[in-house]
């Protein structure tokens, strides 16, 4: 390995570690780095914005260039990859339908999924995308889009009727998406699919957008309150996980810990 190379990462772990920065002698010191080799090397690294230098305390902190470096990193992440063991768990221990979603234009998007050896439940196959307003997923993900781009798929939906209890209006869909911002679990009840329950909750990434949706779909003849509130247990677990590995710190874990 590059000795140089290797010395800047072990400067931005070490000043990353102190809280209060570190002086240029705790850094020569803690690293075994020789001061004359280590200061051209602050140099670089205040000169790039990785590295911060107080002229009062004398002492060396992350500058934030080390913040879009990390963002970059977690926008990129494989939520598919990321989630998928957590998806496998979350099947063990419900052992229903498990998928995880992703949105596209006014649909959703099958990305991953567990499912149970039902041969007379359909359901959307990885790869398929199903209708937003529809599904417990697309409306997992409506309900936390901005504002405008929220507005923008509703106007392109055309409300089609899947089954006798698919949502036919806005106002309607409005209201669910309001109580699902607000904490509630997202539901469809038969909405898509004669005799199939769906619940979804979000996924954010590290700047807080929803990025995808955990949703779990059984049989309605098994949906009993209990399973219900098995399946809400689980599910807002998984979810809090999920964000937490993309590297979100500050989604709403007051909402997701509310009762179904």
């Amino acid at each position: 390995m590059v000795k140089s190379a290797v010395r800047v990462i072990r400067i931005l772990e070490l000043v990353g570690k102190r809280g209060d920065g570190c002086l240029h002698s705790e850094i020569a010191d803690t690293l075994d780095i020789p001061r004359g080799s280590l200061t051209p090397l602050l140099i670089d690294l205040r000169e790039l914005g990785y590295i911060d230098y107080d002229e009062k305390t004398r002492r060396y902190s992350l500058g934030a260039e080390v913040l879009t470096l990390s963002n970059a990193y977690l926008r990129h992440l494989n939520v598919v990859q990321i989630g998928e063991p957590i998806l496998r768990d979350v099947f063990r221990e419900i052992h229903e339908f498990t998928s995880l979603v992703i949105a596209k234009n006014a649909e959703v998007v099958k990305v991953c999924e567990y499912a149970v050896p039902d041969p007379l439940a359909y359901h959307l196959q990885v790869g398929e995308a199903g209708p937003m307003h529809a599904t417990a997923g697309g409306k997992a993900l409506l309900a936390f889009m901005s504002a405008s781009l929220r507005e923008h798929i509703l106007s392109c939906i055309d409300f089609r009727r899947f089954t006798e209890h698919t949502i036919q209006s806005k106002d309607a869909l409005v209201k669910e998406l309001k109580a699902i911002k607000a904490g509630a679990i997202a539901y469809c009840r038969e909405e898509y699919l004669e005799g199939m329950i769906s619940m979804a909750l979000p996924v954010f990434n590290a700047e807080n957008q929803a990025v995808a949706a955990i949703g779990i779909n059984t049989r309605s003849v098994r949906f009993t309150r209990a399973h219900e509130r098995k399946v809400a247990e689980v599910l807002r677990a998984a979810a809090l996980k999920l964000s937490a590995r993309l590297g979100n710190r500050t989604h709403r874990t007051r909402e997701f810990a509310n009762a179904a």
